[in-house]
């Protein structure tokens, strides 16, 4: 009986940056724990995106891929609509899309700072925005924000990357504080590295110095980062809010 709390069936969750990887992984995890999931991403042309609601669609739950620049708020605006007639209120938000950035701070330009806050941080909050009206207006609805250790402690060289996914941290408590009168609970979810198709040119030995510096001496694969987030999609973390939960081997422990 206790499981039940973990269900996810009759709610309608939306993914952003959902083509492949975390999000990807993410979406599947919910559809398998009953739920109708929206996809978003930037990049639609070469059918990714689709194939991933294809496979929510074959595991009997509800889909809709949609194309979307989650860093306009425009296009959130219309495409939070779309899913809402479509599917349903939205009552789960996984703000996934992001970019990263490996520049010196005297090296990083204003066209690059602009783009990596824009990415990972007002997209969030664009989203959070977007669906949070409905949510605030039912009384209902869990927000998860992927953030990352760098946001915590920081990562060398990714520096503009490092200040936005801190600023995930920052607005997801803010989001939570401003919002749990309403019963719309936001945490966060910080990983270490990710193993993922984006490190497709990475060599064994740098592979292998990353993960010495683990605890856990692995790198986090995206079935690592499903369960946390089902979790916290789920009433059985209905007394949490504004957490950032880690899930990082202990890197920062």
């Amino acid at each position: 009986m206790a499981y039940s709390r973990f269900s996810l069936e009759g709610r309608v969750a939306l993914v952003t940056g959902a083509r492949r990887g975390i999000g990807k992984g993410i979406a599947l995890g919910l559809a398998e724990a009953e739920a109708d999931v929206a996809v978003c991403d930037l990049v639609v042309q070469s059918g990714e995106l689709r194939s991933v609601a294809r496979s929510i669609r074959d595991l009997g739950r509800r889909s809709l891929a949609l194309k979307c620049d989650v860093a306009r708020k425009s296009q959130v605006d219309r495409m939070v609509e779309r899913v809402e007639n479509r599917l349903g209120p939205i009552d789960i938000l996984v703000n996934n899309a992001g970019v990263e950035s490996i520049h010196g701070m005297l090296d990083t330009t204003e066209d690059e700072w602009h783009r990596v806050l824009n990415a990972d941080l007002t997209s969030c909050f664009f989203c959070a925005q977007a669906v949070g009206k409905s949510m605030v207006q039912r009384r209902q609805g869990s927000i998860i924000n992927i953030a990352s250790g760098a946001g915590i402690r920081g990562f060398a060289g990714r520096n503009t990357y490092n200040v936005a996914k801190a600023g995930v941290i920052m607005l997801t408590k803010v989001l939570a504080r401003d919002w749990a009168r309403y019963n719309v609970r936001v945490n966060a979810i910080a990983p270490t590295i990710v193993r993922t198709d984006m490190m497709a040119a990475w060599d064994e030995e740098l592979i292998a110095a990353e993960a010495a510096r683990i605890p856990l001496k692995r790198l986090a694969e995206v079935s690592d980062l499903v369960g946390p987030a089902l979790f916290l999609a789920s009433d059985a973390a209905a007394y949490i809010t504004g957490d950032t939960l880690l899930v990082d081997g202990g890197q920062l422990t």
